[in-house]
């Protein structure tokens, strides 16, 4: 899930002749935030440990501020707009393990809960690339591709510690993530 609260600022070209007045820069600023839960499940069944159960959610909460810079053209019937963004994020995250031994070893069952709040500097950069045809005046059709790198994401798979008896969180388990996204749709304005 993310947020964001933009002011956007046109430079303007209109000194320009008529016909390059079909380029626009755009440069803006605000803030963003970004939540990326990850969650994690194993269940194990038989053997001396009868039945365990490990849940792991990791909880990336993501704030701060951005800015963005776009730039838009367009030729004839086709366009072309490229937008990139810039967060200096902060990860507010949290790591937790619920039920995460239930009867071990011949005992009688348990439920355990551990937690962890981690905070990072996570900086996020968003590439945004999006191709136009207009088919009328007032409809168009696109296509277009979204690409995201997160730095420092706590991952749940990464943060357990799988060793009897002292099973719980280990630190660290942060790592990179590169997030790639492809769009289509029709625009339609009237």
């Amino acid at each position: 899930h993310s947020v964001e609260l933009m002011r956007t600022h046109e430079l303007d070209n209109g000194w320009m002749f008529k016909k390059r007045q079909n380029n626009s820069l755009h440069i803006g600023y605000g803030v963003r935030f970004f939540n990326l839960d990850d969650t994690f499940y194993w269940e194990g069944k038989g053997g001396i440990l009868g039945r365990t159960v490990v849940n792991t959610v990791a909880e990336n909460q993501i704030i701060g501020p951005q800015i963005r810079a776009a730039y838009r053209t367009q030729r004839g019937r086709c366009g072309l707009n490229l937008d990139g963004r810039f967060v200096f994020g902060y990860n507010m995250g949290e790591d937790l393990i619920s039920g995460s031994i239930n009867k071990p070893i011949a005992a009688d069952p348990t439920t355990t809960s551990i937690s962890r709040r981690d905070d990072d500097f996570s900086p996020m950069i968003e590439f945004r690339a999006e191709g136009s045809y207009q088919l009328t005046s007032s409809i168009a059709l696109k296509l277009g591709y979204t690409g995201m790198f997160i730095d420092n994401i706590t991952r749940g798979s990464q943060v357990v510690v799988y060793s009897l008896p002292n099973m719980g969180l280990s630190q660290g388990g942060q790592q990179d993530i590169m997030a790639h996204g492809a769009d289509f749709g029709i625009e339609a304005v009237y």
